[in-house]
Order: C-alpha cells, then structure tokens, then sequence
C-alpha cells in the first residue's frame, strides 16, 4: 500500500491541533493519540515505543497491572507518554479507560506485544482523514501475515 498521507492537506479534512513534532512534518495532522494495553511487556515496548512516528501527539499506556518494569521502561524511552493505571481487569476493560484517557481527534490502538506495526499509523490515520468512520488492521488481509496463529 502506497502511503500518501505525506501529500495531504489534512487541516481541510479536521480540525488541525499541534503534534509532538510538528515543526518536522510537511503538513499538519489531526491531534492522534495511541492507546497502549500493556501487562508486563517490559522486554517488548523496545521494540514498539521508539517505532511511533512523529505523526502521533499523545502516547497513553494503560498498565494492566504489571509487576515487571514496564511502566519505568515505557518512561525511559518516551519521557512524553502518559500512564494510565487499570483498575480493572482484562483487554477490553483497558481499551475503554484508554479510550476515555486519550485527547486526540484520532485515536489508535496497538499492542505491546509487536503484533501491531507502529509504522502502519500513518495508513490508518489517513484512511480516516479520507472519510472512514473505523480503521482496522488484520494479519488475515492480503500482504499480513502470522506465524504464531
């Protein structure tokens, strides 16, 4: 899939607010959050935190309880991201407290485990800047792919 999202003029499709690093991006872009389930996944966010592209404005991690050190590694490598603590159980439970947490116009989910490509975010926020009401990935789709399932 081409990426185009670099030559829109996305301040016509919603309403423009300042990114982390806007000043480094050729066009302006919608506030995007990402919302970050995590339970222990100290040893994955290495692989995940640094990869987010400059595009998205708020980084929210909701912690699942963790007893690892997720939550001291996701700050040392995003000193920007916002931790939230689950106070209930279960994905789902942390999806709706992360949703509820994030203050963009855009909002993406991706695991911590690495099953979710951060570099995909610019595809899914451009989708939805075209007039898509719901973006979502599938390893199932043509050009995914899985060797766990």
């Amino acid at each position: 899939m081409q990426n185009k999202i670099s030559t829109l003029n996305l301040e016509q499709a919603l309403p423009a607010r300042v990114t982390r690093n806007s000043s480094s991006l050729p066009f302006s872009v919608p506030l995007v959050s990402v919302v970050i389930p995590a339970k222990n996944e100290a040893k994955n966010l290495p692989h995940i935190l640094p990869r987010i592209p400059d595009l998205v404005g708020e980084v929210v991690l909701v912690d699942g309880h963790s007893t690892d050190d997720t939550i001291e590694v996701a700050r040392r490598l995003r000193p920007d991201i916002r931790v939230v603590h689950q106070t209930g159980k279960g994905k789902g439970d942390a999806l709706r407290l992360g949703f509820e947490s994030a203050k963009g116009d855009i909002i993406v989910m991706i695991d911590a485990d690495g099953s979710t490509q951060p570099s995909e975010i610019p595809a899914f926020v451009e989708a939805l800047v075209d007039g898509a009401d719901f973006v979502k990935g599938s390893r199932f789709a043509a050009g995914g792919g899985t060797s766990d399932m």
